[in-house]
């Protein structure tokens, strides 16, 4: 029986030697080489997706593709041959020297020390710090623990893996505003900014009717629910039956959160459960018209990238200062802290503003994005920030 049990597993050994590994995005290299006079090689370990599609149909999922994607570009403008691999590999190690290299996260702890000790060493800091994020995450699981009595599955806790990043970099470029900035500051690293982009999707803010629409919100987000506060916005507004919310994310992948919350999510008349849905499709566009504001009182953010994307089409943000954007009065509104009485009065009392009050935040919240916030913004911010890092006139 011994015997039979050894043979099978080298059986199984030789087939997977013998047989094509499965295609796997994330263990893919792209190597991209300059057009200019070559100025040196580097590595970037962020996100690899974009470099496999046409540029035409870069994902606008999540701003990184294209903040990657642009990352890359820039580099080689620059003037060096690029090595892409995904942050989240765990095969590729280099084989040659970079004199560059940009990465996050747990990858950048695995590669930076293969890299070559002149190597340029720069971390994309796009979460808050692990520890943070996760206490942060943890104490709001907490809270609806005691609430809710109940204890959600921990694949709903949004989690970013412990890492050594920004001890090992010799400097940093940060997403969000200062609270991200502040969780990375006791490294004593040099950290520079970059203005996160926002798709160029737009809306028309002349047709929206304020007056019938002034009581109507959005909460918009991605996995994790109770970590960017949806469990505290659903409990507001069961409280406000003559408000109205709108629930966009993806509800099916948190069944333990949807179980807890089902009254809420589904009978509860004025709260419209809506799932994922594409900001570029007719769908939200809808559901941008008949809102006047977004509700996210997130525990932690990189950069904000939802509250920006809604802001864009004229959504004004209501706000925690964790939620990673820079929110002035005359164009949001932010929270005293992360908590019911907290969501409820801004809610409340926004509403209570006057029409022309609404429509001009809405005007400037929109304006902010357009001038702040977009793809040719964070372009230009890369170009300066790596210039200046790698000693380039940009």
């Amino acid at each position: 029986m011994i015997e039979i049990r050894r043979l099978k597993k080298a059986f199984k050994k030789l087939l997977k030697l013998l047989l094509p590994a499965p295609y796997d995005p994330d263990e893919q290299v792209v190597r991209l080489r300059t057009g200019q006079p070559r100025r040196g090689r580097a590595l970037l370990a962020y996100v690899n997706e974009p470099f496999l599609v046409d540029v035409n149909n870069i994902s606008l999922d999540h701003t990184q593709h294209w903040e990657s994607w642009t990352l890359g570009q820039v580099l080689l403008s620059m003037g060096y041959d690029v090595d892409v691999v995904s942050y989240r590999s765990r095969t590729f190690r280099p084989a040659l020297a970079y004199d560059v290299f940009i990465g996050s996260r747990s990858n950048f702890d695995r590669l930076y020390q293969a890299v070559g000790t002149t190597c340029k060493k720069i971390v994309h800091l796009d979460t808050a710090h692990w520890i943070d994020n996760n206490s942060a995450s943890y104490a709001r699981y907490l809270q609806v623990k005691k609430s809710r009595t109940t204890v959600l599955k921990t694949n709903t806790i949004r989690q970013v893996e412990a890492n050594w990043a920004i001890e090992n970099a010799d400097c940093g470029t940060v997403l969000g505003n200062g609270f991200t900035m502040s969780t990375y500051a006791y490294a004593g690293k040099p950290l520079y900014r970059l203005a996160i982009s926002t798709p160029d999707v737009d809306a028309e803010l002349v047709s929206k009717d304020f007056d019938t629409v002034k009581k109507n919100y959005l909460w918009f987000g991605s996995a994790g629910f109770v970590h960017k506060g949806l469990d505290i916005v659903l409990e507001v507004f069961r409280e406000l039956p003559d408000y109205k919310l709108y629930v966009c994310g993806p509800v099916t992948q948190e069944k333990s959160f949807v179980k807890a919350f089902h009254r809420e999510l589904y009978e509860t008349p004025n709260i419209f459960t809506e799932g994922w849905v594409d900001v570029t499709g007719q769908r939200f566009q809808e559901i941008a018209r008949d809102v006047v504001g977004l509700v996210y009182p997130s525990c932690a953010e990189g950069g904000g990238a939802s509250a920006l994307m809604c802001m864009r089409l004229g959504i004004v943000p209501l706000l925690s200062h964790e939620a990673s954007v820079d929110i002035d009065a005359s164009y949001g509104v932010l929270f005293k802290d992360i908590s019911h009485a907290s969501v409820r009065t801004a809610v409340v009392a926004y509403s209570a503003l006057p029409v022309e009050q609404m429509r001009s935040m809405a005007e400037a919240t929109r304006r902010f994005v357009l001038t702040h916030h977009t793809r040719e913004h964070f372009r230009a911010d890369v170009e300066k920030v790596l210039g200046g890092i790698l000693g380039i006139d940009a």
